[in-house]
């Protein structure tokens, strides 16, 4: 391994933003330069587990980034179809890479250096750091980068500002208009009862009946809301709100919102009855941390979770 000023670090991860965003995060708290190389994997290894290791150049999808050499000293990998390239260049570099896997990976894990998992994924092993939630990029800087550049859009809303994130449809979740309809009643309503403003940002995964209810609802009070045209807010609405809501859909989300520090309820969407994510919200409940919403607030206060930088901290210190 070469000294840690001259470290070379690659992120091998799957096209998809969430993906790539919790490796960057690690990425940009190692402090190392790195380079992104987005990888896919063809018909039928895009759907199985990486158990059966051929050479990557046989799976590779067309599109994706050509992997040669200098290898790096690090890899950070997120994502499936991401862990067979990534296995494939750390054999390429001797062994000598050091390989870091975000998530689960589900084959053996004595075959990375290092598995970072948040602990609802129930994996343990002497390789293993188990986190609450999920890395993100979220930091004290980038806060303050986005109340800078969004001051004028925020300056006349009336306190407290109550910020809303809104995910979606997912494998685990649905968004129903039943759901929607009650809990942005809920949230208008409270901002009327404390004279403040509803400032609301969607997703992609977000139908476009919520859009419209959303849409409706916050008519009747001091409102912001992104509808997915422009530049996006999410940052600025963590930065300026006083209050956050985060719908219960995405680890990524509320992970972001819990790094802030500040009072975070999660709206409830329909349930498809996943464990794994009632365990997540066991544990943030249990530490704490965020609290479901039923239609009442208070101000309350935890320390930010910031895993990111406390994991970088103890990869750099094996590197050393």
């Amino acid at each position: 391994m070469s000294s840690s000023e001259s470290k070379r670090c690659w992120i091998i991860a799957d096209n998809k933003a969430g993906m790539i965003n919790q490796a960057i995060g690690l990425a940009e708290a190692l402090g190392y330069p790195f380079e992104i190389k987005t990888n896919g994997l063809k018909w039928p290894w895009n759907l199985l587990t990486p158990f059966v290791r051929l050479p990557y150049s046989f799976c590779q999808s067309e599109g994706t980034d050509e992997l040669k050499p200098p290898w790096p000293d690090v890899i950070i990998t997120c994502g499936r179809q991401s862990i067979l390239p990534a296995l494939w260049v750390k054999k390429m570099s001797k062994d000598k890479a050091f390989l870091i896997k975000i998530q689960n990976p589900q084959i053996s894990l004595s075959l990375f250096d290092l598995v970072v998992t948040p602990q609802h994924d129930l994996i343990t092993g002497s390789n293993v750091i188990q986190t609450i939630g999920s890395l993100h990029r979220v930091t004290n800087d980038v806060l303050d980068k986005a109340r800078l550049e969004w001051s004028e859009t925020f300056k006349d809303l009336p306190k407290p500002i109550f910020s809303v994130i809104i995910g979606g449809n997912s494998k685990h979740y649905e968004m129903t208009p039943d759901k929607t309809e009650q809990f942005m009643s809920d949230l208008v309503t409270l901002a009327k009862k404390k004279g403040g403003s509803l400032c609301v940002t969607v997703s992609r995964r977000t139908p476009d009946f919520a859009r419209s209810i959303i849409a409706e609802k916050i008519k009747s009070v001091p409102h912001f809301f992104y509808e997915g045209e422009g530049p996006n807010p999410y940052f600025a609405l963590m930065a300026f709100g006083d209050f956050l809501f985060v719908t219960e859909d995405s680890v990524s989300m509320v992970s972001e919102a819990l790094s802030t520090g500040k009072p975070t309820y999660l709206l409830p969407l329909e349930s498809k009855g996943s464990n794994k994510f009632k365990r997540f919200h066991d544990a943030v409940y249990k530490a704490g941390l965020a609290r479901p919403f039923t239609g009442t607030i208070e101000v309350y206060d935890y320390k930010p979770l910031y895993e990111t930088k406390e994991i970088a901290e103890r990869i750099k210190a094996s590197l050393r």
